[in-house]
């Protein structure tokens, strides 16, 4: 566990900011990468990518007060605090996704289309802020008695609610090796099976990073995840994004029309 990564001076720079940054300025590369192979113009693609940027920052903060909102109402003094921590994925994503629909209205580039061109980004970006986590000492997972549990420090997070130290899933870590795989089984679908319809990408990505999500959150261990009908929050939009991959897969793959005439490759 390592919260500022290194110090200039006055200036601290911290692990899970560094990350995130550097998720979202690899994640623009990667999306522009891809938009020259899909045929789009990369301003536009770079234009909304800013704005994911924003509103995924903004989505991700939403969801986690609207989790935990019993304790900001009690303490709203909280929020302003403690603002540049307490972040949900899943918000973000969400968001990034209405996000999308806004802007597809203003560049007609295709809601699929643009969300497939975005989705190695997300799985890389996963990849890169869990490490993130993992050095902040957030989201981390159940004591454990496997070989390769953690032990984090005292007055770290997983201390504080455990009350003593143990050995913990480092679930931080599961999440990034996840995302990093996610991102390259994109990868090897399009270079040895090409994308064959828009949503194509984006339908794998929901439902490989759905399925992992859902798993991942029996075994965090975190508190103020949000809890309804015997499910965590996280879990319950992963059922939902599941459903919306499959979907988006069947639906498109039968329809013959909506199958592109020149494949697309990595």
């Amino acid at each position: 566990m390592r919260q500022i990564l290194f110090e200039l001076g006055p200036l601290k720079f911290y692990s899970y900011g560094l990350m995130l940054g550097l998720s979202f300025a690899i994640g623009i590369y990667v999306a522009l990468w891809r938009a020259r192979r899909e045929g789009i113009s990369e301003d536009q693609i770079f234009n909304i990518a800013v704005g994911i940027v924003i509103v995924s920052l903004l989505g991700s903060k939403v969801l986690h007060i609207l989790v935990n909102f019993s304790t900001f109402l009690e303490n709203p003094r909280i929020i302003f605090k403690n603002f540049g921590g307490g972040f949900v994925f899943y918000g973000g994503f969400l968001a990034s996704f209405l996000f999308i629909i806004i802007m597809n209205h203003r560049y007609k580039i295709g809601i699929l289309r643009l969300c497939d061109i975005y989705s190695p980004s997300v799985a890389l970006g996963l990849g890169i802020t869990r490490v993130g986590c993992f050095l902040s000492g957030c989201c981390f997972g159940v004591p454990t008695e496997l070989p390769w549990g953690v032990t984090f420090p005292s007055g770290s997070f997983a201390h504080k609610q455990y009350g003593e130290l143990l050995p913990i899933h480092p679930t931080q870590l599961y999440s990034s090796l996840s995302g990093i795989l996610i991102f390259l089984i994109l990868l090897g679908f399009l270079k040895w099976h090409g994308k064959r319809f828009h949503g194509q990408v984006f339908s794998i990505l929901l439902i490989f990073y759905s399925v992992n999500r859902f798993l991942i959150e029996l075994i965090r261990g975190d508190a103020g995840r949000g809890m309804f009908w015997g499910l965590y929050t996280s879990q319950i939009i992963a059922i939902g994004t599941e459903i919306l991959g499959i979907i988006i897969l069947i639906t498109q793959s039968r329809n013959k029309e909506k199958r592109l005439s020149q494949y697309i490759y990595l």
